[in-house]
């Protein structure tokens, strides 16, 4: 039901991440756990929408990621090259 969804153009993969990802991974999925609607299965986004509303916890679509994105970029300097468009085969 995503009005601007984006297109992923890879299938899904296995990644290695460090111990400390997986720890943030995991406190996201605990704090996520008390979101309504979100599901834990395999197929479910790992982000999602947190305000109230109809669209709260169903997955995060372009203009929220776009939006997040901006928001870290100000806060972390290292990610201001970054672009949705750099992401697009990764989007997984």
């Amino acid at each position: 039901d995503r009005r601007l969804q984006p297109v992923a153009k890879t299938l899904g993969r296995q990644l290695a991440i460090d111990e400390q990802l997986e720890k943030d991974i995991s406190n996201y999925l605990i704090w996520r756990s008390q979101v309504p609607h979100v599901g834990f299965n395999d197929k479910d986004f790992l982000l999602v929408n947190h305000l109230q509303g109809r669209r709260q916890g169903r997955p995060l679509d372009e203009q929220g990621f776009r939006s997040a994105l901006s928001t870290l970029q100000k806060k972390f300097q290292v990610l201001s090259e970054i672009q949705p468009h750099l992401l697009r085969h990764d989007w997984n």
